[in-house]
Formats: C-alpha cells, sequence, structure tokens
C-alpha cells in the first residue's frame, strides 16, 4: 500500500518489516521499522507527541517516562528527514 503525504513529495510504502518512505522531492529514502511508522501515523493523523506517547504506551506496554524519551528522539530524527 502506498501512502502520499506533504502534498505529492513523500511516498510511504508498507513493508513486512516497516515502511520505506521516500521524499521525491530529494531522492532521498528511509525505512521506517514498526514503531516509527506508528508515531508518523500519529503525527498524520493530527495527534500530538503526547498522543504517540499514549499510543506507544498502549501497545508496546512501557513506562511514560521511556515512551516520552522514545518520542522525543523520534520526533527529532522525523523532523530531521522532512517527515514531521
Amino acid at each position: 500500500m502506498e501512502n502520499r503525504t506533504k502534498g505529492s513529495e513523500i511516498s510511504r510504502v508498507s513493508t513486512e518489516y516497516g515502511e520505506v518512505v521516500l521524499n521525491e522531492a530529494t531522492g532521498k529514502y528511509w525505512h521506517l521499522n514498526e514503531s516509527a511508522t506508528l508515531a508518523l501515523n500519529v503525527f498524520e493523523h493530527g495527534g500530538s507527541d503526547e498522543d504517540a506517547v499514549a499510543k506507544f504506551i498502549e501497545v508496546y506496554r512501557i513506562d511514560r517516562e521511556t515512551a516520552h524519551e522514545d518520542i522525543t528522539a523520534l520526533r527529532a530524527q522525523l523532523k530531521g528527514m522532512g517527515l514531521a
């Protein structure tokens, strides 16, 4: 399944190992693991960092502090990639 985000510049394709994300404008691509894909989905649907933290707690059954640290680091990486 392919998703397009941010207009038509970003394409996402699901694989059995997560997603592959392509920035068609720059030609750069990344592989997102399951947790990065989950967080990106939350962000793309208007969710906040706290919404992503809550989702991580629900899905991965981790404590709030660990989830918050993970989302903070992930948000920074996604921003650096131009995805969040």
